[in-house]
């Protein structure tokens, strides 16, 4: 019974820590900026990274590096992703560890400005209302840009609250 009741509930909870406010999907760039397009390669709640980490990486060895990481508590790993390092960057965001589930890392926009890269990240949190998962969580977004004449990245964060009383 304990075996038919505990998936049934982990699927509720879910269900219920999905239900989240609206953000705006992309934010405009800033003055003399332009809106990069990304492709995500990985997402999710459960990685190696434990600490609150935002990087550009531009070589192939610090990518399988970080990848292996990621997927330190997973077995078997997934492969590498093909990245052409000449053409492409990869943009690698971690929220860091959380107590519980019902957190999210969301890539709001990516902007170029010069050869600067403005990466904007929303980090959303469970309400007091909110159902969430007992497991600590990870939550990690990595995704591929082209490199075009980009040197730099800088990355921001907002932080909202989800409301699921409604």
């Amino acid at each position: 019974m304990i075996k038919t009741i505990l998936p049934i509930l982990f699927c509720i909870s879910m269900l219920w820590t999905c239900k989240s406010q609206q953000t705006s999907g992309s934010e405009a760039p800033k003055e003399g900026g332009k809106t990069v397009e990304v492709s995500e390669l990985a997402a999710g709640n459960y990685c190696g990274v434990n600490e609150e980490l935002h990087k550009l990486i531009s070589s192939k060895e610090e990518f399988v590096d970080l990848w292996k990481k990621v997927y330190s508590t997973r077995t078997p790993q997934p492969t590498v992703p093909e990245v052409n390092f000449e053409e492409s960057l990869v943009v690698a965001c971690f929220m860091g560890m959380r107590n519980t589930g019902g957190y999210k890392l969301e890539v709001s926009s990516v902007n170029k400005s010069g050869t600067q890269l403005e990466v904007m990240l929303t980090y959303s949190s469970p309400g007091s209302g909110c159902m969430v998962t007992e497991a600590l969580t990870q939550p990690f977004y990595i995704g591929k840009v082209e490199k075009g004449d980009i040197t730099d990245a800088s990355f921001s964060t907002k932080s909202q609250t989800v409301n699921c009383d409604e």
